[in-house]
């Protein structure tokens, strides 16, 4: 009765009553917020959302299934229930077969996601929240489930794209290579995509422009650096050969500039990516000692004197692990 009161400005108080019996998590709650949310369905939300605590026991969670899926093109609920859905499907705790009767709803609201996305700048796009949809898409294996996914690797944002293309290519679908060439082109995902195409069996998929030892040590570099903060500036300063356990390696050497704001608020130290192979044509790196030397802060009169320090308190950290 209480729940059945909360109307108008209230109305997005219900939310919070069915967080609570997800909360309790007993067969008997998870039975009547199953009857409240498909019977009674809060029309407005607010800043209210379903808690991630529904999807805590998959047991009980399942319960709720098939017949909550008549919300996933609920604009209030569709998020969350795909959401679930995905975490259930990538579990085996339900079946695509499940799924299928509801599949038209989830097709239709998540076109609708895709062409405001298509519009929305990349930084406003909450890549996880796609990226449960985009593994839900998969799972189906319908023709719209992958021609949804193919208009995914059209949104400005690479981490969708990279998401999208990859399943699409465990799927044996087709990726455009402009789609291909776009991810490669971001320094933080260069890596990332080599790998997958390479595990995959699809490395010829590879746009050639980026398959480079250079810009593939670039890729290395940056995700090393960018840790927690920013990285503003990066610079190769040149490459170094030289014997590294026994065996002749290349290092490329950056200036890295970590932070935002002025000079003050910002720090610069010696990066170090490697060891690679003296062929340029191979791309590996079989133990990545890559990183930056913090120690001291970046010298340009001292750049070999600093490699030669940071390769030492690599070569004592494992003396030390051993």
């Amino acid at each position: 009765d209480n729940y059945k009161s909360f109307a108008g400005r209230r109305e997005p108080l219900k939310v919070e009553m069915l967080n609570l019996l997800a909360a309790v998590q007993t067969r008997e709650s998870y039975a009547l917020l199953k009857e409240l949310l498909l019977n009674t369905t809060p029309q407005e939300a607010g800043n209210h959302e379903l808690s991630y605590r529904i999807a805590d026991s998959l047991k009980l969670t399942t319960t709720l299934f098939p017949e909550i899926l008549k919300l996933a093109g609920n604009p209030q609920f569709g998020n969350r229930i795909m959401q679930i859905t995905a975490e259930l499907l990538d579990s085996n705790a339900i079946q695509p077969a499940m799924v299928m009767p509801y599949a038209s709803s989830v097709y239709h609201y998540t076109d609708s996601i895709i062409n405001v996305l298509q519009k929305t700048d990349s930084s406003e796009i909450e890549g996880y929240t796609e990226r449960s949809r985009i593994r839900l898409l998969a799972r189906l294996k319908q023709p719209e489930a992958y021609q949804l996914l193919q208009k995914y690797t059209s949104i400005n944002q690479t981490f969708i794209r990279m998401e999208a293309a990859m399943l699409l290519l465990k799927n044996e679908q087709k990726v455009e290579a402009d789609a291909l060439r776009k991810i490669a082109a971001d320094r933080w995902f260069r890596r990332d995509l080599y790998d997958s195409l390479i595990v995959l069996g699809r490395e010829d998929l590879f746009p050639v422009k980026y398959l480079t030892q250079e810009l593939m040590a670039e890729s290395d570099m940056y995700n090393v650096a960018y840790d927690e903060t920013p990285v503003t500036e990066m610079e190769l300063l040149g490459v170094r050969q030289m014997q590294y356990k026994g065996e002749l390696k290349k290092f490329y050497l950056y200036r890295i500039r970590l932070g935002e704001g002025d000079e003050d608020e910002t720090e610069t130290y010696l990066g170090i990516a490697g060891p690679y192979s003296v062929n340029e044509k191979d791309m590996r790196i079989k133990i990545s000692v890559t990183g930056l030397y913090t120690t001291e802060a970046f010298d340009e009169d001292k750049i070999d004197e600093h490699f030669a320090a940071y390769l030492k308190e690599i070569a004592e950290y494992y003396d030390d692990e051993e």
